[in-house]
This record gives C-alpha cells, structure tokens and sequence, in this order.
C-alpha cells in the first residue's frame, strides 16, 4: 500500500471518519509503519497501550488473557485505541497469524497532534464515543439473544 492508500483507508476507520484527508495525511505522517512477523505478539494482555495501532494488511487474532481465541482481524482497523485515551489496562493479546503490516501512532504524538489542531482532538472523541455506542449496542444484543436461548 503507498501513502494515498493507507490515507484513504484510513478514512474508513470510525475513529478517524470525520477527520479531513489533511489531518489524516497528518497523522499517517507522524506514524510508523511496521512489519509484524507472524506469530509476534504486537499487544499483551494486562498493559496498558502507549500506541494506536492502525491494522492495514494481514492478519492477526485476538485472545483472552488466559488464551482464547476472540476475533481474527483481517480487515483495516485501529487496535488499542480505548487503553490510549483511557489510559487503562488492556484485557486481550494481539498475535500476528501471518506477516501483516501495521501503522503505530504513539500516545505521546495524539497528545502533540491535538494540541497543535483541537479539531482533531474533538473528531476523534466524537468517532470514540461512537464506536463505545456500537460496542455497547452489540453487546446488548448478544445479551438479549443469550437470554431468548436461556429462556427456551
């Protein structure tokens, strides 16, 4: 992928939906692109994340802290993104299932980014909060089909 092609996948990320091509190139230009190997352990469980993680090519799954597996992550997506603006610690490994490329934002770029343009600061918040509003929604609906299953 060239620097046009991550920007616009970019774009597509909810976190990132309202931010103008500008910022985004901004962004990406503060990044780092990486090459993970497979089976690298990009995140640990139980830490808390000092980087975005922007997933771009590859593949990579998700695991509890005590080795289930939860997703497979193949498509565009950020990881990480509630442990760097919470600064809380993170409940899940990331482990590359094969070569995938990466772009890693660290925390400390976010805050000098925002800074240097509070519009970003304030479209990133609202693409935040309405990824927490899908994860919730999403998890509501699974409660409400575990509780229709239990009640048959």
């Amino acid at each position: 992928m060239d620097q046009v092609q991550i920007i616009g996948a970019l774009q597509n990320i909810p976190l990132f939906a309202d931010l103008e091509y500008q910022q985004i190139s901004t962004l990406y230009e503060a990044g780092s692109l990486l090459q993970i190997e497979a089976d690298e352990v990009l995140c640990e469980a139980e830490t808390i994340d000092e980087h975005l993680i922007i997933f771009l090519a590859g593949e990579m799954r998700i695991e509890s802290s005590d080795g289930l597996q939860l997703a497979t992550i193949n498509e565009v997506r950020a990881i990480g993104e509630m442990g760097v603006f919470t600064g809380q610690a993170r409940a899940t490994y990331v482990v590359a299932t094969q070569a995938s490329t990466v772009l890693v934002l660290a925390s400390d770029v976010w805050g000098e980014l925002m800074e240097n343009d509070p519009d970003v600061g304030l479209k990133i918040q609202s693409g935040l909060i309405k990824i927490l509003y899908a994860r919730m929604h999403d998890t509501n609906e699974e409660l409400r089909a575990l509780r229709a299953e239990k009640d048959k």
